[in-house]
């Protein structure tokens, strides 16, 4: 209930019959011969609540429609949702770089979108340090705090990453440890 609406109420509190027919006619579009004071004043609220909450929701429907620029999700209408997974696809060469084999088209969108706001890398892709199927990926269980520790290291460093720091680690402790062969071998591009 609008404070509007409460103000009007409080006029109408007062208010005889006759005057409070003439209100209820011109609030609800209808005439009516009730005698209920109370009936009337309850009536008059309920139209005017309807016609408040009608005029909000209007405006918010006129507010969609200028804006435009915005769906009803908040995404931008760039107009993606509308083209074929074969636009799509060039679309997304020339956002992202790179040719891709995806037909999903919830995920080319998504990948363009991300793309334009610099979220995902653009370019073409990284070339694959070994092949597809070569490599094993060892699990190392460490408490969160050391991991933390670990990676503000990484961080003050030359290394890219955790993992080049890891590798770099096993290099130089096999070397130490009398197992140069190894660390060559396995770890030297580390």
């Amino acid at each position: 209930m609008s404070k509007k609406i409460d103000k009007e109420m409080m006029k109408l509190a007062d208010a005889r019959l006759p005057e409070l027919r003439a209100k209820y006619e011109e609030v609800l579009g209808e005439s009516t011969r009730a005698p209920n004071k109370t009936y009337l004043l309850r009536r008059i609220r309920e139209g005017l609540d309807a016609k408040e909450r009608a005029a909000k929701a209007a405006r918010k429907r006129a507010g969609r429609e200028t804006a435009g620029a915005e769906t009803k999700r908040g995404r931008s209408s760039d107009g993606l949702t509308k083209l074929t997974v074969e636009e799509l696809r060039e679309r997304y060469r020339q956002e992202v770089g790179r040719d891709t084999g995806s037909c999903d088209q919830g995920y080319l969108i998504w990948k363009i979108r991300m793309a334009r706001k610099g979220k995902v890398r653009v370019g073409p892709a990284r070339e694959r340090r070994h092949e597809p199927g070569t490599t094993q990926v060892v699990a190392l269980t460490l408490p969160r705090e050391s991991v933390a520790a670990l990676d503000e290291v990484v961080e003050r460093t030359s290394f890219t990453n955790r993992s080049v720091f890891l590798r770099r680690a096993i290099h130089d402790l096999l070397k130490h440890q009398g197992f140069a062969k190894v660390a060559t071998e396995h770890f030297e591009d580390a």
